[in-house]
Formats: C-alpha cells, sequence, structure tokens
C-alpha cells in the first residue's frame, strides 16, 4: 500500500485517484481481517470463551454467499438448521474455509448447509491420515467450537 501510494504521489497528475483508493481499500481490508484473525487467536489463548447461541447455518451461508468472489459459488440451504455456537468464530470458519475452496476450485465452489449428522457417514469426518496431520491444531484446554472429538 505504501508503495502503491508513493508511486502515486510521485507524479499526481497521471493518477487515478479512484483506482488508487479503490486499491488501497482492499489492501486496508485484508489487514483488517489479519488483525481481527489475530485478536481472535490471542483471546482462544487466553481461554476466553466465545458467545455460544444458537446460529442457523443456512442463513450464516447465505450471508456469506453475498461476499463477491472470483469463481462461482453454489448453494445449497437446507432451512433450520440450527448449532450452538459463537456466530462470529463460524462465520469465520466459513469465510477461510471459502477463500481456501476459492484457491484451488477450477470453476465453481459448493456451498451447503444441511442436517446430515455426524454418524459414520460423516463427510467431514477426517481420514486416519488428515487426522493425524490435524493434530498438531488439536489444543484440548481450548473450546473453539466446542470440544472437538479427534480418532
Amino acid at each position: 500500500m505504501r508503495t502503491e501510494l508513493e508511486m502515486a504521489m510521485l507524479a499526481p497528475e497521471e493518477t487515478d485517484w479512484r483506482e488508487t483508493g479503490a486499491k488501497l481499500l482492499a489492501g486496508l481490508d485484508r489487514l483488517q481481517n489479519i488483525v481481527t484473525d489475530l485478536l481472535t487467536l490471542a483471546r482462544l489463548d487466553a481461554g476466553e470463551p466465545g458467545t455460544l447461541e444458537p446460529v442457523d447455518l443456512g442463513e450464516l451461508v447465505s450471508c456469506e454467499s453475498a461476499t463477491p468472489r472470483s469463481k462461482q459459488v453454489v448453494t445449497s440451504l437446507e432451512p433450520g438448521v440450527v448449532v450452538t455456537g459463537d456466530r462470529h468464530r463460524l462465520a469465520r470458519l466459513l469465510t477461510n474455509l471459502l477463500d481456501n475452496a476459492e484457491r484451488h476450485a477450477e470453476s465453481t465452489i459448493p456451498r451447503n448447509a444441511a442436517d446430515r449428522g455426524l454418524g459414520d457417514g460423516c463427510p467431514f469426518r477426517p481420514s486416519p491420515a488428515q487426522s493425524q496431520r490435524l493434530r498438531r491444531f488439536f489444543r484440548p484446554h481450548r473450546k473453539v467450537f466446542g470440544t472437538p472429538q479427534l480418532p
């Protein structure tokens, strides 16, 4: 952002200030998200509990789908899927997952919110190899979205 602004100030008459402003605002948005994430991590490390409340996952996915993305987002929302959790942290989790999906998806990003339970066929249960990789991120003293159980 500093370089962008310095370059614009070197030739102010040749600068498209609307474009420069848009680039700076986008950079500030990225920095704000980084700071918010760092503060969230600090709160988690300090053991600060989240605000637990009923969260409608369909509504959350719908709200997060409003953010423009470089790839098409396909939603499949089932009404009435409600979990108890911290809405802000769940939204951040969803945004992080979608950002990663956007980087790796070829053309579309499917977003589903459906009550599928956590039975043996749960599509979100990690494989043994994935579980082993996830263990380094698991800290039993933390309660982020409830009490995680890794196999």
